[in-house]
């Protein structure tokens, strides 16, 4: 089998796309190991997810697939720290 890293770093449609294969891979373990790390302007719309992408991002997050944010999050945008990890 295969390990993979998917790497986020759109801010729209492809966000949600991208969430939803890697949500089908991991229901589907096409993969040994499957992470995803979140950059740029995909961290901005990790905090106002809706609807399927919100439920697919939960169901990552849970199976312990989203590995981390890879840039400082500014406080006053849903961030309690300068730096986010999801582990």
């Amino acid at each position: 089998m295969v390990k993979v890293v998917f790497l986020i770093m759109s801010g729209d449609q492809k966000m949600d796309l991208a969430l939803r294969m890697a949500a089908a891979s991991v229901a589907n373990r096409r993969f040994e190991d499957l992470k995803i790390i979140f950059f740029g302007p995909s961290q901005e719309r990790l905090l106002n997810l809706e609807g399927q992408a919100r439920e697919n991002f939960d169901y990552l997050l849970k199976n312990g697939t989203v590995d981390k944010m890879v840039k400082p999050c500014p406080l006053g945008r849903g961030c309690t720290t300068t730096w986010v990890s999801w582990r």
